[in-house]
């Protein structure tokens, strides 16, 4: 009898922050938009994953949105 093993995996907010980056230089900024905020919820105090999802922000016309990221960086982070 063959067993399996299982693996599990946990994912981080270095894998979310890159699944975001790919999606966004596919111009799919949706499932940019999702992983970068699952990124952020894991890694909150992570100014370059802010950074990335304020440009995003901009990019979909969400400049409210970026420009209070932009500011919680130069305040918080």
């Amino acid at each position: 009898m063959v067993r399996a093993k299982i693996l599990s995996f946990i994912p981080t907010a270095e894998y979310y922050f890159t699944k975001g980056v790919k999606a966004y230089n596919r111009r799919d900024f949706h499932k940019a938009k999702k992983y970068f905020l699952l990124a952020l919820q894991l890694e909150p105090g992570e100014p370059m994953i802010t950074c990335q999802l304020a440009v995003l922000y901009t990019e979909i016309g969400e400049y409210q949105q970026s420009n209070r990221l932009l500011h919680s960086i130069l305040e918080e982070l």
